[in-house]
């Protein structure tokens, strides 16, 4: 039993079943020990479901499930309003909720309803809407005949909506004909969305569960910036406060795992600091432990800092620079760019406010939180880049810019590769 119980504790803690939170204040005491909250990114009934399709060997009962979900593991229910919600699962998930409330035989899971309308959810043809054999009339497809008479019968559902350049969550009210009009309207779009997550979240896990020597794994991502302040500030400097840029990542190596960050008072998180910051990260991991022939990197597709035809065409140049055989790129689906990365920028924060409180150490600037991490934090290695060094290599980069080709569909592309003959390779998924 203690075997299947650490099985389903680990399966609480995969990446595609719960996420870290990024805030400072998101921790538990568990056994006398700081942990980081994860929230679910799913129901308990709905991991439950993903649990008994993939761990047949370690089966357990719905029951025994709850019980052992881990104490930081936090319901989805829970997350807090400042953690990013995936737009097109959470629109989609209250479609089908509102479908259930009357028609009882429509699954609430994202995967079962999948399941139910598509050939197969493995396959990149029918994901993306090239199979003929998939349904694509819903009404006539999974609608009981015995439910046609209550097509007129209003439902409320909740639907998350762009209103003056704000996401907030609304209510409608209408008949169950429209919310399953609504349903075929986003299910192709849906469709592509959950295949790339899906196939991009179980690369991102394969690649790291079976890393061989001279493999590194890097996720990388910007935190919330921090904005310096003092306990007994007066007013003026309430409204004049300085911030740091925080760019984390945490490193995956054959027989070790690395957190790092590089600190800065460069605030543009633009691809020219993504490029410094991560040639800077790597220098330092090859400098403690050698040359690596392939290096894979993970990130979310932020177009301004990491998906842009600038940051692409670094990879041959990172090639060389690391003298290694391939660079990799892989890019999460959008709002599914959330790991163990965001722990690493939680876990500087809160213990830099700890430090300065209960010290009464004031940080003046960038290079003083770089000093105060360094030799307060241990288990993240913490690295400094100035505005000043950034601005002074800018010029070369953005000549060697200049030339560079545009990367045509770039925005549906989530893997990205070069290779010793300096040649990219490019694809929808991994």
């Amino acid at each position: 039993m203690e075997s299947k119980v650490k099985v389903v504790k680990d399966f609480y803690n995969r990446e595609d079943i719960s996420v870290q939170s990024a805030g400072r204040k998101d921790t538990l005491i568990v056994d006398g020990e700081i942990i980081s909250k994860r929230f679910m990114l799913i129901t308990v009934s709905e991991a439950y479901e993903v649990y008994k399709n993939e761990i047949i060997e370690e089966s357990v009962n719905i029951s025994t499930f709850y019980q052992y979900r881990p104490r930081h593991i936090q319901l989805s229910s829970k997350t807090p309003h400042n953690m990013c919600v995936c737009i097109y699962h959470a629109n989609f998930g209250f479609l089908l909720e509102g479908c259930a409330k009357i028609i009882k035989s429509v699954p609430r899971n994202f995967q079962s309803f999948l399941q139910t309308i598509c050939c197969s959810i493995e396959d990149e043809n029918c994901m993306t809407n090239g199979c003929e054999n998939c349904t694509k009339d819903l009404k006539n497809d999974i609608v009981p005949v015995a439910y046609l008479s209550k097509m007129n019968e209003n439902v409320k559902w909740q639907h998350w909506r762009k209103v003056d350049d704000r996401i907030i969550l609304t209510y409608t009210v209408a008949p169950l004909s429209e919310i399953i009009h609504e349903l075929e309207v986003q299910l192709p779009l849906f469709k592509q969305h959950f295949f790339v997550k899906r196939s991009q979240q179980n690369y991102f896990e394969s690649v790291k569960n079976n890393l061989r020597p001279g493999d590194l794994v890097l996720q990388i991502d910007f935190a919330e910036n921090y904005r310096l302040i003092c306990q007994n500030e007066v007013q003026s400097a309430h409204f004049n406060y300085k911030q740091v840029t925080i760019f984390t990542c945490v490193a995956w190596m054959f027989d070790k795992t690395k957190s790092l960050a590089v600190i800065s008072d460069s605030l543009n998180h633009s691809k020219i600091d993504v490029h410094l910051f991560i040639a800077k990260i790597v220098q330092e991991i090859t400098h403690q432990h050698g040359n690596f022939q392939n290096i894979f990197l993970f990130s979310d597709g932020s177009s301004s800092q990491f998906k842009n035809k600038f940051i692409v065409w670094s990879l041959p140049d990172f090639l060389v620079q690391f003298g290694c055989k391939t660079v990799e790129w892989n890019y999460f689906a959008t709002s599914h760019g959330k790991g163990a990365v965001d722990g690493v920028g939680a876990v500087i924060k809160r213990k830099i406010r700890q430090i300065t409180k209960t010290k009464n150490i004031i940080l003046s600037d960038a290079f003083s939180f770089f000093e105060c991490a360094q030799e307060n934090i241990t288990g993240i290695h913490s690295m400094y880049i100035s505005d000043d060094a950034i601005n002074a290599s800018s010029p070369t980069l953005m000549e060697k810019w200049k030339v560079i080709p545009n990367i045509p569909g770039i925005r549906k592309l989530h893997s990205i590769s070069c290779d010793d003959h300096l040649k990219l390779k490019v694809a929808q998924t991994a």
